[in-house]
């Protein structure tokens, strides 16, 4: 039982808590005035959206207004912050607003779509009707993404800045908001050498360089405030008291190389110089999405640039590699591991290597398919999967000829709208067909997997009983790390039984880098169980 004194004493200790946070935080004057801007944009953008959705107007292009909406958020910050800044600091500003403007717009034409399902679906109601009923929807998820852009714009400059400035070390600290996510709570994070990344274990881990930080997807980033504190004093917590390592895929590893007595970073002006020029001449590697900065790692077999995209529509040359064990063979990641009876089964690691050779021995190549299924492939995992995937969903158990001819027809006008610029188009009763025919070219798994699937809520909300049915096609993927800030926080490991036939469509997608497996529909899941509130354990049983 806490007496009165202490109760008292820890809500004075708190007080002073946020107040020590909110002076610390130097543009907390200004961060309204920034956050109130954006959101008038947005505003008035959503009310252009909803206007040219109901007079059946072009939707237009969202991704110069997202940028603009970011890019005048982002770089009045950075104005408030640091008037006169480095070239350093201006390409750091420069990147977070294109990482930023990529998620805004395509949270704008994800809502766009949405909505305009949505009001297609009420022929019924007045103009006035839809705008008071749909007026403020999806208004609220792009501003919270602006208020995580400038949270995100100011750990990076911050952190930047401190590295400029020579100190040795950084502190996970608590933002002020009064709830925050358990595992960011600062007694739970150790603290780091200043080029060091943080340990983050939420539902799953990551490494971070500061709060904020993409890399950490969604469920890191979203809604978070935390800061740091820098210091040259060593910290209680520090993770390694005893030598200064510089991690081997960071930007200063073999930059600033310690002696092996070096029990410290001594940091004088001109190993500071010698930092700021390492900065310097990394330029505009300061990317991955506000991340890591790596450096290119050299296989035996193949070279694999890990610091930039392979570009859409690239080939692989598979031809120039002989198809033996050590190329095909793939690591098993043990954070992705799920145990059914006596038995455990494992994902595929998250490693570079580990993935090609996955693509190596799964990959399906376009000689595999026939031009049509080639193109229903480029045309799904390009803007095709929204509207084909919702076609079946709603169809499904629809007996009424007259209602499913119309279900037909509203899909697929939204199909040509989407699709009807891109190279690889094909049409809505060509792709169903197609459909039908590619899911046989898939290769058969030898040994059971792991996949895994995203989800902006629970799966589990969808069972019947203990069994998930999907209606329409099942996109997962072999990494677990795949745009969780767009496809969202909620993981669902999926057993794939060996024997089953895979559709692993890396190599021919128009979205690289998302290593999908995609299933036909009419999959049956069980679940095994709920680890966490966040993750989720399947076998897939049909």
């Amino acid at each position: 039982m806490i007496s009165k004194k202490k109760l008292q004493y820890l809500l004075l200790t708190q007080r002073l808590h946020q107040l020590y946070v909110v002076k610390r935080d130097i543009s907390f004057n200004h961060l309204f005035k920034h956050t109130n801007k954006a959101d008038k944009s947005i505003d008035s953008y959503k009310d252009k959206l909803l206007n040219n959705i109901i007079d059946g107007n072009k939707i237009g292009n969202s991704k110069k207004i997202a940028e603009n909406i970011i890019d005048t958020a982002l770089q009045g910050q950075a104005n408030t912050l640091m008037k006169k800044r480095s070239k350093i600091i201006q390409g750091s500003v420069d990147q977070t607003v294109g990482d930023y403007s990529k998620i805004l717009s395509s949270r704008f034409d994800s809502d766009a779509y949405k909505l305009k399902a949505k009001i297609e679906a009420e022929s019924k109601l007045s103009d006035s009707e839809i705008k008071k009923k749909y007026g403020e929807l999806y208004r609220k998820n792009a501003k919270n993404i602006v208020r995580d852009a400038l949270h995100t714009n100011q750990s990076r400059m911050s952190f930047l800045h401190a590295l400029d400035k020579g100190y040795k070390y950084k502190v996970w600290m608590n933002g002020r908001a009064r709830q925050h996510r358990i595992w960011h709570r600062a007694n739970f994070i150790e603290s780091v050498p200043i080029d060091d990344y943080f340990i983050i274990t939420g539902s799953y881990r990551t490494e971070m360089m500061y709060p904020g930080d993409l890399a950490g997807g969604a469920e890191n980033v979203a809604n978070c405030r935390c800061w740091l504190s820098y210091t040259n004093s060593t910290p209680s917590n520090l993770k390694s008291k005893s030598s200064f390592n510089i991690p081997s895929n960071s930007y200063l590893h073999g930059k600033n190389k310690s002696s092996s007595n070096q029990n410290s970073l001594k940091i004088t002006s001109k190993i500071k110089n010698k930092i700021i020029r390492t900065i310097s001449n990394i330029g505009n590697k300061i990317k991955n999405t506000g991340s890591k900065i790596t450096e290119n790692v050299k296989r035996k077999t193949v070279m694999i640039n890990i610091s930039s995209k392979p570009k859409q529509n690239s080939k692989r040359d598979f031809s120039k590699f002989k198809l033996n064990e050590s190329i095909t063979k793939f690591s098993k990641a043990k954070n992705k591991a799920v145990k059914i009876g006596n038995k455990t089964v494992y994902g595929v690691g998250e490693s570079s290597k580990d993935k090609l050779a996955f693509e190596y021995k799964y990959g399906i190549k376009k000689e595999d398919l026939t031009s049509e299924e080639y193109k229903f492939i480029k045309a799904y995992s390009d803007e095709g999967y929204y509207s084909l995937n919702n076609y079946f969903r709603e169809i499904k158990g629809e007996l009424n000829p007259v209602k499913r001819w119309r279900i037909k027809r509203k899909y697929s006008k939204l199909w040509e709208q989407d699709l009807a610029n891109s190279k690889y188009y094909i049409s809505f009763n060509k792709a169903i067909k197609s459909s039908k025919s590619v899911f046989k070219k898939g290769k058969i798994l030898e040994e059971s997997l792991v996949v895994v699937r995203r989800q902006k809520s629970p799966m589990t909300k969808f069972v019947e009983g203990d069994n998930y049915h999907s209606d329409s096609f099942l996109s997962t993927s072999i990494s677990e790390n795949v745009k969780p800030e767009e496809y969202g926080e909620y993981i669902n490991y999926i057993v794939i039984p060996k024997g089953i036939k895979i559709l692993y469509i890396e190599g021919i997608t128009e979205t690289p880098q998302e290593f999908e497996i995609l299933f036909d529909k009419n999959v049956d899941l069980r679940l095994i169980r709920e680890k966490s509130e966040f993750i989720a354990h399947w076998e897939m049983i049909s």
